[in-house]
């Protein structure tokens, strides 16, 4: 199999478990690739035409409950689109780290060049070849990385474009995906690169599905299985990294424990313990102990996975001293590897260091995992975590970082390194973690930051947030030649929140998710939308939230739209109010394309035409505000 280069490995910076002088720090952020279980609220009654009533579901990112709208983690994702064969490298075909979702400013740029590959120069419609039919990882030890370079060929003679370039929903959130931004426009007889990374977490098994979608006039969807398994291997972990001795007077002896954990998942034997100087070193290894026995003597130390064994190191001042070095010896597959840990004299303070985790995208109303796992004190360890969000978009009231219990905890200090938060709306999201340490001089020295981009990946995204609550607000996406309807669960023309599939008062999740539901068994026996190709699901738009009670936000997705002028408008349904700014946002291919507000009150049963999202072709997409309102078609009681 054909691998990425390894600088696709930099941006996953492996664990530094324990040198000499380290400073491990956290890039193991969980990023899902899933799509969200989404729930809203929509009244499941067939009986009265899908009329809408609230209800005491609450629209959060918590994460037990099962009324509110939850997004799984997401993935980290940074898309991409192509040029031609290019003989030097320039700036248009290299993904910085920073800005697409990688870890550092060290971390090497990750070239994504088009590469010439066969085609058949007579073959008049687009056909897209890849390079594997399924991404085999093979086996990976956790916390390492393998990477495949999955091409994307153009075998046909004219051009070939891809729109779409998506995680199925229930893929692991252990695979990660770059490319150039969408669309990508690939010439006849080239190539475009897809880099994939698997890096595990844990002991569990790993699967899910990388969806293409393009052009291609035979196979416009194309799957590609992604297959891996967890290799057996140990891994060791010292808490402290360094065994700091305070100043004391001459001939005072004290003592410092060094615990040293396997938390790989295979068994290891820990060889060697020694200082590095021997008998002329002042420090003196005064016990090894294992389940509160003394091992001393029991060379070779076994630890099977999860398993620990504790040494003592004695010191006795003098009017010198020196550093040394504790060498740790263990056993792998490959041979003896070793690790150490620096002991050494001296009073200055060795605060804490927060790690915040891996830049992250990910889609619209995913729950996002912060993971400051990594953060470490290198003379002790750290006793308490502080996260607090520095940015993030206007109107995101919901995105409020909670304990994994659901627990708000923003700004307090809490004892787990680990929380999460709802990134309800797309947009820029930093968050700050600070960290606490037995040195009271150290609390809130040092803190890192961490930034979630929350990207939508299809191609159209619309996104409807309002100003006030219990004042209803609805958003449609009308067909070329359809008409606004402003309660249909009939229509097919008018994808809104009476066609979406709902059970027990909540949007209920449905292949891919959200809106349309399951042909012809949407609320009201209504005629779920079936646009495009006929009874395929990659190609219609979606609803993901129908808001009643809140401020929104109510999102339509659509990845595959066909050609014509698509209408934008927002129904206010219920409620009233003499203030309640509606504001509506368009991307295209992740980008914000559009912004639209309505300051002036708009009557209920009246509607807002905003825009028209003119489709041109697959990559030509173009948005134009219409801003005029009229009063709905209400159906007869």
């Amino acid at each position: 199999m054909r691998q990425a280069n390894k600088l696709m490995f930099m941006f996953l910076m492996l664990f530094v478990v324990v040198c000499s002088s380290c400073n491990s720090g956290d890039n193991s952020a969980i990023i899902d690739g899933d799509d969200p279980n989404y729930d809203g609220d929509v009244d499941d009654d067939s009986s009265e035409s899908a009329e809408k009533e609230s209800d005491d579901s609450t629209v959060e990112g918590d994460t037990e409950d099962s009324t509110v709208i939850d997004g799984d983690e997401s993935e980290n994702d940074s898309d991409g689109d192509t040029d031609g064969e290019t003989e030097e490298v320039d700036t248009e075909n290299i993904i910085d780290g920073d800005e697409d979702g990688d870890i550092s400013e060290s971390d090497e740029d990750i070239i994504l060049e088009s590469i010439p590959c066969s085609n058949n120069q007579n073959l008049s419609y687009p056909e897209l070849t890849p390079s594997y039919n399924t991404a085999d990882f093979g086996a990976v030890a956790i916390m390492d990385s393998n990477e495949i370079a999955l091409e994307l060929c153009n075998s046909s003679g004219v051009d070939l474009s891809v729109t779409s370039v998506q995680f199925a929903r229930g893929t692991s959130h252990e695979y990660y995906k770059y490319h150039k931004d969408l669309p990508l426009i690939i010439p006849p007889g080239f190539a475009v690169p897809i880099l994939l990374s698997y890096v595990p977490v844990d002991n569990l098994a790993d699967e899910g599905t990388l969806v293409i979608l393009s052009d291609d006039a035979n196979n416009p969807e194309l799957k590609i299985p992604l297959v891996s398994s967890v290799q057996p291997a140990a891994l060791l972990k010292t808490v402290p990294q360094i065994a700091q001795f305070h100043s004391a007077s001459v001939g005072q002896t004290t003592s410092k424990t060094i615990e040293i954990s396997n938390i790989g998942n295979e068994s290891t034997s820990i060889t060697l313990l020694e200082l590095a100087k021997g008998q002329q070193s002042p420090y003196t290894i005064k016990d090894i102990r294992k389940n509160n026995l003394s091992v001393f003597n029991s060379s070779p130390w076994d630890l099977a996975a999860d398993e620990n064994i504790t040494v003592e190191i004695e010191f006795q001042m003098a009017d010198s001293v020196e550093d040394d070095i504790l060498n740790i010896d263990w056993l792998t597959e490959d041979g003896t590897k070793r690790s150490t840990v620096n002991v050494m004299v001296g009073n200055d303070a060795m605060c804490a260091i927060p790690q915040a985790g891996m830049d992250q995208f990910v889609d619209p109303l995913d729950n996002v995992l912060l993971n400051g796992s990594r953060s470490y004190d290198p003379n002790g360890s750290v006793q308490a975590y502080m996260w607090q969000f520095v940015k993030k978009p206007d109107n995101a009231f919901r995105a409020i970082i909670k304990d994994m219990n659901g627990n708000t905890i923003e700004g307090q200090w809490v004892e787990t390194p680990n929380a999460t938060f709802y990134a309800e709306l797309s947009g820029e999201y930093v968050v700050q973690l600070t960290t606490k340490d037995s040195e009271e001089i150290c609390t809130g020295v040092e803190v890192d930051f961490v930034t979630i981009w929350a990207k939508p990946e299809s191609t159209i995204h619309v996104q409807l947030v309002w100003e006030t609550q219990n004042n209803d607000q609805d958003i449609h996406l009308i067909r070329p030649g359809g008409q606004h309807v402003r309660d249909g669960a009939e229509s097919t023309e008018d994808c809104h929140y009476a066609n979406c599939n709902t059970i027990n008062g909540r949007a209920f999740p449905c292949p891919p998710r959200g809106c349309p539901g399951p042909y012809g068994t949407a609320t009201g026996s209504g005629q779920a939308p079936d646009w495009g190709i006929q009874e395929q699901r990659f190609d219609d738009p979606f609803l993901d939230i129908d808001d009643i009670e809140m401020k929104g936000p109510e999102n339509i997705n659509y990845s595959a739209p066909e050609l014509g002028d698509f209408k934008v408008t927002v129904e206010h349904y219920s409620g009233e109010s003499q203030q309640n700014e509606v504001k509506v946002l368009v991307f295209v291919f992740g980008v914000l394309e559009a912004s639209y507000t309505l300051t002036d009150v708009i009557p209920v049963k009246h509607h807002w035409n905003v825009c028209w999202i003119k489709v041109h072709s697959p990559t030509d997409i173009e948005v134009v505000e219409i801003n005029t309102s009229e009063p709905s078609e209400v159906p007869e009681e």
